[in-house]
């Protein structure tokens, strides 16, 4: 079984968000949230369009990444002609559970029990003046089963200190 790229990706602004704080989102609206924004990163990268999924980003992601940067950032996934439109079909599994760290974000991270693959996902979101969740970070990971059955969560965990908060940015190959 081919070895799918992983792909790293967080806006480089930091953002306060102390004054827009938000309760914790019910299971249902972070599925949707997740889906919505791991399909609109599969449309932008199946067309090689990022505008909508640009439009939808954090105000500072956008700014630091503009859909030209974010087309070169994913090539990879272009490249390995990557879809994940599976995910729809299966429930998220979030793992670890989410939280909404010291500085406001939302973190959400899990997988999708896809075949023959999984997807693996951490995502990071803050509120909006409006109180609208919106994506300031994107980590997406395509992996064997196999390789997920000895712990899910260390699948996730084992990012780089710097990548793991919004406010680095960065892309790197599979570590497998």
């Amino acid at each position: 079984m081919r070895k799918l790229a992983i792909l790293t990706f967080l806006a480089g602004a930091l953002v306060t968000t102390a004054a827009f704080a938000q309760a914790m989102p019910n299971a249902t609206v972070r599925e949707v949230m997740t889906k919505a924004t791991l399909m609109t990163f599969n449309d932008a990268n199946l067309t090689d369009n990022y505008e909508v999924f640009d439009a939808l980003a954090a105000a500072p992601f956008s700014e630091q990444f503009p859909p030209e940067a974010l087309s070169d950032v994913f090539k990879v996934f272009r490249d390995e002609a990557i879809d994940l439109s599976a995910i729809v079909a299966f429930p998220p599994i979030e793992d670890p559970a989410p939280v909404i760290d010291a500085d406001g974000y939302l973190q959400l991270a899990g997988y999708f029990e896809t075949e023959p693959s999984y997807v693996t996902y951490e995502l990071s979101f803050f509120a909006d003046e409006d109180g609208n969740w919106r994506v300031i970070g994107i980590n997406v990971h395509v992996v064997p089963p196999e390789e997920m059955d000895a712990a899910p969560d260390d699948t996730l965990k084992q990012q780089p200190e710097t990548q793991s908060h919004p406010g680095d940015a960065g892309s790197k190959p599979s570590r497998h």
